[in-house]
């Protein structure tokens, strides 16, 4: 019997010394990315210590938010038809809810908290796309040498660290001391990029394997249609990028007479389609209701036929041009048409054309967020087109001479370049964060002195820390808010309403309503904008007539004043409303137009009221 365990046990560890020395390098390089992601988020509870209380670091775009859409699920709200304002939680989602599913099913299963995921999902799904950006590219070469290897892990540390370098004014200007960064490193955000990332990376390894195939195996076709599915039913831009590849491969297939492995692209491509049935049935009876055309413009949807440059783009395809001319010149006419070469320049088509299909269309949905995608695949392939002409060099001792030049300048570089983005970033605003922590003791009290699912309206400064954090971090809704990802009837009505509630509060009078809608500008266009012009003030197309808010302004001040007129106890009550938290007292004359207002106490450094 000992014997017998014995030699199991020799068994086991000969295996695992087999793997570690076959798979040491991918997993070395998901290690020192997971940490290069993971460890400000530890750093920064164990810097607080007793200090912190469960609000950590949020310093990519829109964390607050994603937080708020996880939280809902885990409140009983699936569909996620309204994260934040309660009067809409039963409308179909505009955005699906598949990525935050991911998050909250730890939470709901194992009993985690919203937090504990969220940072535990920095260490691991960066190490999950690396290990995925590090097996695609290895899918581009016949060997797996050392040198290939090493190669493939550069590419990762590219792709996951050095994702900013394709933005060179932003690089100059860190280099030369006039700017800082002010975000951690873009896959640290929650649920998107980072899920469609791994969803794509997942589609385009099944895809090049697929390709490269010499028998016919069900396994890429499966893997990669449902990865396509998950995007499908999580993220625009990913899904979008993703059948615009196979597309333009199968296009490309055609053309060169590849006819079959053209249909079992198709294939991938329809079976994909029909696993994300479920989203196709939601999509369909969303675009019936009248609200989703007045609401389309604050996801970033556009009718425009304007064109957009994308310079990194157009760089690839012009080195992807100037590598297919050697590779003719060098091989003939048959070693353009290889499937691996034909996936490379679909890759880059791809890239090409997801910034510039509403040309045709003259539809878009805000084709700045590809580049979540673009970039990651274009650096890949730059790699591999660079590599490929290094290839081409006669002797052995230069060739190897400068692949390994390669691999360790974009690897040294792009390793000390997250290193200082995420030092500097975390060094700058640990005290902003810590001094978030104060609103931990509110967010506590209102879970314990309130019913699932209450609203608030909160009066703050033009920051709105408190109304941003509110959703994510207790289970009620907030009564106003910026966020507007979601389904609402009359949109216009609402947001109008909620901002002359805030004026109110803030004891504005209609008098001084203009002067202050100007001075508080950007505030005013994140509540009343109805798209991404609105919001950013600037026209990004050149047909898609640029909002006049000086005189919207002008028109909002006289509703004002209507408004103004009224009794505010029933203009607040038209809308659920349970508690009232200002970031300071209530000014006595505004508190006085309130009916029925019980102050209840001074809880977390706020004010709270309720309404009898």
């Amino acid at each position: 019997m000992d014997s017998s365990w014995h030699k199991i046990t020799m068994n086991f560890i000969t295996t695992i010394k087999r793997l570690g020395k076959r798979f040491w390098i991918p997993l070395a390089t998901a290690l020192i990315v997971g940490l290069i992601y993971g460890l400000p988020y530890i750093a920064f509870i164990v810097q607080l210590g007793h200090n912190y209380h469960g609000i950590p670091m949020m310093l990519t775009g829109d964390e607050e938010t994603y937080i708020a859409r996880i939280h809902d699920i885990v409140d009983g709200h699936g569909l996620l038809g309204s994260p934040v304002l309660w009067e809409y939680k039963n409308q179909l989602p505009t955005m699906p809810p598949t990525g935050e599913w991911l998050y909250a099913l730890p939470v709901l299963l194992f009993g985690f908290s919203v937090i504990d995921v969220l940072i535990a999902s920095r260490f691991i799904l960066p190490a999950v796309l690396t290990i995925l950006v590090y097996w695609w590219t290895l899918t581009f070469f016949d060997d797996r040498t050392v040198t290939k290897r090493l190669l493939a892990a550069g590419t990762s540390f590219v792709v996951l660290l050095g994702y900013d370098f394709v933005d060179v004014a932003h690089i100059a200007s860190l280099m030369q001391g006039r700017s800082l960064p002010t975000a951690f490193l873009i896959w640290a955000r929650p649920v998107n990029p980072i899920l469609g990332a791994i969803a794509l990376f997942s589609m385009l390894i099944a895809l090049n394997v697929l390709v490269r195939q010499k028998k016919k195996s069900k396994a890429p076709l499966i893997v990669g249609s449902c990865a396509l599915a998950f995007m499908f039913g999580s993220y625009f831009f990913s899904w979008g990028m993703a059948v615009t590849v196979l597309l333009s491969l199968i296009g490309l297939l055609i053309l060169t007479k590849q006819r079959s492995l053209a249909i079992r692209i198709t294939k991938m491509l329809m079976l994909g389609v029909v696993l994300a049935a479920p989203y196709w049935y939601m999509l369909i009876r969303l675009m019936q209701s009248q609200s989703y055309s007045q609401g389309a413009g604050s996801s970033g949807f556009f009718m425009t036929h304007d064109f957009i440059f994308n310079k990194f783009s157009f760089f690839s395809a012009l080195l992807m041009l100037g590598v297919v001319v050697v590779q003719y010149l060098h091989g003939g006419k048959e070693r353009i048409r290889a499937p691996r070469v034909l996936f490379t320049i679909a890759c880059i088509m791809a890239s090409l054309i997801v910034f510039d299909q509403q040309i045709v269309t003259g539809r878009v949905v805000w084709p700045f967020h590809f580049v979540q995608y673009t970039i990651p695949i274009l650096m890949t392939m730059i790699v591999i087109l660079i590599t490929q002409l290094i290839n081409m060099m006669r002797s052995q001792r230069v060739r190897q001479l400068f692949i390994s030049c390669f691999i360790f300048i974009i690897s040294a570089v792009s390793l000390t370049y997250a290193v200082y983005v995420q030092a500097r970033v975390y060094e700058s605003w640990v005290p902003y964060t810590a001094a978030q922590q104060q609103f931990a003791a509110l967010f506590s009290w209102i879970d314990m002195h309130t019913y699932p699912d209450c609203v608030v309206l909160v009066r703050e400064g033009d920051d709105g820390t408190i109304n941003g954090l509110l959703p994510g971090f207790t289970h009620c809704n907030v009564y106003t808010s910026n966020y507007r990802v979601f389904n609402i009837p009359d949109p216009l009505t609402r947001f109008e309403h909620n901002y002359m509630v805030l004026l109110r509060l803030q004891g504005v009078t209609p008098a001084a309503a203009e002067d202050y809608m100007r001075s508080h500008e950007r505030t005013a266009r994140s509540l009343l904008g109805m798209n991404y012009q609105d919001y950013f003030d600037k026209q990004y197309f050149t047909d898609v007539p640029k909002r006049d808010f000086d005189a919207y302004f002008h028109l909002l001040s006289t509703s004002y004043a209507t408004f103004y007129a009224q009794d505010f106890r029933e203009e607040l009550l038209k809308y659920r409303i349970d508690l009232i938290v200002a970031e300071s007292p209530l000014d006595p004359m505004v508190a006085h137009t309130i009916k029925g207002l019980v102050p209840i106490g001074e809880i977390g450094g706020s004010s709270v009221y309720t309404i009898k």
